[in-house]
């Protein structure tokens, strides 16, 4: 049985940043993800229910507006 502890793996040329990373961890740049579809919330309040349906491509506008209506 081989102790983690002291195994030690060689260092690897991290392609993104060129330069040598230890342990054989290769970070990598992703991009986020698409921003397809919808947001859905429903809200039931007082025997009242209203839907709402956003863009998730304008998500940043629907939380600013959100959070001003719940203030």
């Amino acid at each position: 049985m081989i102790d983690a502890k002291t195994v030690s793996l060689p260092p690897v040329i991290n392609p993104v940043a060129k330069s040598l990373v230890p342990g054989g961890f290769v970070p990598l740049a992703l991009k986020a993800p698409p921003k397809d579809g919808d947001i859905r919330i429903e809200l039931h309040r007082a025997g009242t229910r209203v839907n709402i349906v956003w863009p998730a491509a304008a998500a940043a506008e629907y939380a600013a507006g959100l959070r001003d209506w719940l203030r």
